[in-house]
């Protein structure tokens, strides 16, 4: 059984358009509002990467078969596409070896191009996921089932929006089922729509488009960028609007804004700020203006070891999101 565009449709998650195009089914994760205020932005051909997307479903298929084009998009080339089998992975297509993938991966470089591969499933009806990379943009050729009789749409019960930075965006989990925002939702039991790009700092423009999921959580995990690269002025101006923006958005929603995770060179100054601890002191001043936004500390959330990150600084590794989404977890559901 190949799946056709609204069998496709049907299944996916994360997405919130699914297009057929010349090189092959894309999953966009951006809205065309979101894609304008884009359009015109240095890190936009980041957004076109499908974090956070993936597809769900019931089947009784004996096996998947899937053929697609990647194109890189941003300063990292490794992906996988990780197919689940009733929640353990039951395989991959990816462009590495997995015992490659310690210490310092984040900036070797890895063929992009067509990749295709067949992963084997146990007999009888099964929960199919197939989570889609972060890293790359994707043209998918061929999804078939073979042996099917049956392909049945599994929903989440909640929603939830994350905007965030390029740690929220998923850099440098080996495996897309392992970024923190993935795990998030799955212990939250949402359908998550990703909005974090890599570089990004607050950008009130892109919380000023409303989405039309209704969204039962919102994170916001900005904060990184704007130490390292904004004026002190515009990330106290910015930050105050983007979450206001939210909050006045979604008042039924419980908003939750994530202070930076340590990194190794956050302890310096630099010429905006005295230290990076400035931007979690302002942020929450902030939130304890609104009766639904709650500010979570992450200086902790991640252990400070640089053996828990791909780039050794910065990004975690697969283990370092591990971490940070059940500490993470922890502390949300304090306030739910």
């Amino acid at each position: 059984m190949k799946l056709n565009i609204e069998q496709l449709k049907s299944i996916s998650l994360g997405a919130e358009s699914v297009i057929e195009t010349e090189k092959g089914i894309e999953f966009d994760r951006f809205n065309s509002e979101e894609r304008e205020v884009y359009s015109v932005s240095t890190i936009e051909a980041r957004t076109h990467s499908p974090a956070g997307v993936e597809l769900m479903f019931k089947t009784d298929a004996k096996s998947i078969y899937i053929s697609l084009e990647a194109e890189k998009t941003l300063d990292r080339s490794f992906f996988s596409v990780d197919i689940l089998e009733n929640d353990k992975l039951a395989g991959s297509i990816c462009n590495f070896e997995d015992e490659k993938m310690t210490g310092f991966y984040s900036w070797n470089e890895y063929s992009i191009g067509e990749y295709e591969g067949k992963v084997d499933f146990k007999d009888g009806e099964k929960i199919v996921r197939v989570v889609l990379p972060w890293s790359v943009r994707c043209f998918f050729k061929e999804i078939s089932l073979e042996g099917a009789t049956y392909v049945t749409p599994v929903k989440r019960e909640k929603t939830m929006l994350v905007y965030g930075d390029s740690i929220t965006h998923g850099y440098d989990s080996v495996h897309p089922l392992n970024t923190y925002a993935k795990r998030l939702a799955d212990g939250l039991g949402c359908e998550a729509f990703v909005k974090a790009v890599g570089g990004e700092c607050f950008f009130p423009e892109l919380a000023k488009i409303k989405n039309s999921k209704n969204p039962d959580y919102v994170v916001i995990a900005y904060g990184t960028n704007d130490w390292a690269c904004n004026k002190k002025d515009k990330f106290d101006s910015d930050s105050v609007e983007f979450i206001n923006i939210i909050s006045t958005n979604y008042p039924d929603a419980k908003i939750f804004v994530l202070t930076p995770i340590w990194r190794k060179d956050g302890i310096k100054e630099n010429d905006a700020f005295e230290d990076i601890f400035y931007i979690g002191k302002h942020l929450s001043g902030i939130c304890e203006g609104f009766k639904n936004v709650y500010c979570i500390d992450g200086w902790n959330l991640v252990p400070h070891d640089e053996n828990m990150y791909g780039d050794l600084r910065l990004h975690p590794n697969d283990n370092g999101f591990k971490e940070y989404a059940e500490n993470l977890l922890t502390e949300i559901k304090k306030y739910i």
